[in-house]
């Protein structure tokens, strides 16, 4: 079973559909699941961002089953976490009613997706109705952040990223774009040489 499973695995990474279809044509290979992570295949065609498997596993291995891993994460959380907004959208759409559910952690969909600044997720997760004042079992990391301040953070915290790296190759830092900004301004800022004799 274990070494089934690691044939169907390469099969989905490199998204021979083919390949996967004869495999799992035995049930037992696709009900089987990684014996150290507890991901069902699906999880993995997901991981991959292989969108032509995960519309296959869904349309016919998967139709009636909401999938968990061991650490009780749901195919939406996996989406959120490798954000794959397609993989998202196409499970969402066939089971709706797992867009609230949680994993042991306490972390639901809309909170790993603004985590991960996933701003269409979130505000298509927030067009359901869904809470936005919840916290995971720690109080998140920050306690009592929300999902938009986590969307925020990961935004500002990607943008100095950029910073970092822009500064770091020497070239100009580009700036994010802002429609109430005059189209003739320069996107790039350069910053002022500091000499940091200056500051002691």
């Amino acid at each position: 079973m274990v070494g089934s499973m690691a044939v169907l695995r390469a099969a989905v990474a490199d998204g021979n559909l083919a390949i996967v279809r004869k495999l799992i044509s035995n049930k037992h290979t696709v009900q089987a699941v990684d014996p150290d992570t507890g991901w069902p295949i699906l999880f993995y065609a997901i991981k991959y961002s292989k969108t032509e498997i995960i519309q296959y596993l869904l349309e016919h291995e998967y139709k009636d089953t909401i999938q968990r891993d061991f650490k009780g994460n749901t195919a939406l959380i996996i989406a959120c976490r490798y954000k794959n907004i397609q993989a998202f959208n196409l499970y969402l759409r066939r089971f709706p009613q797992s867009f609230f559910l949680e994993n042991n952690f306490g972390e639901t969909p809309i909170f790993v997706a603004a985590q991960n600044g996933l701003r269409q997720i979130v505000s298509s997760l927030l067009d359901l109705g869904i809470d936005v004042n919840i916290v995971d079992k720690e109080g998140s990391t920050l306690p009592g952040w929300t999902p938009s301040d986590w969307a925020y953070s990961s935004d500002i915290k990607d943008y100095l990223n950029e910073c970092v790296n822009a500064l770091s190759e020497k070239k100009p830092i580009k700036l994010r774009s802002d429609s109430t900004k005059s189209s003739t301004a320069s996107p790039y800022y350069t910053p002022p040489k500091l000499d940091l004799r200056s500051l002691f």
